[in-house]
């Protein structure tokens, strides 16, 4: 389903601890769909950036497949493309 990125936090719940050391840098992304309705999601912040995802891009994601990576949609292309985790 395509998006739009309403928000990008770092996630900084980490219940009583610190994040773990090795564990990767996560980023809470607010997605709005096409109807107002908001959807928050955990991604690893660097999948963000190699994917040059930014508040206000339009973006793919599955929220019913959680091997899912969020995925930036290119402008001539109004597609969604599938990149998975594994």
């Amino acid at each position: 389903m395509i998006y739009t990125v309403k928000r990008i936090d770092e996630d900084l719940d980490f219940g009583c601890e610190e994040r773990a050391e090795g564990s990767p840098v996560m980023a809470v992304v607010t997605l709005i769909d096409s109807s107002g309705e908001e959807l928050r999601v955990k991604v690893e912040d660097d999948l963000l950036y190699k994917n040059n995802i930014n508040e206000g891009d339009k973006v793919c994601y599955d929220k019913n497949d959680p091997d899912f990576v969020i995925s930036q949609i290119e402008a001539k292309n109004s597609d969604c493309s599938v990149f998975r985790l594994n």
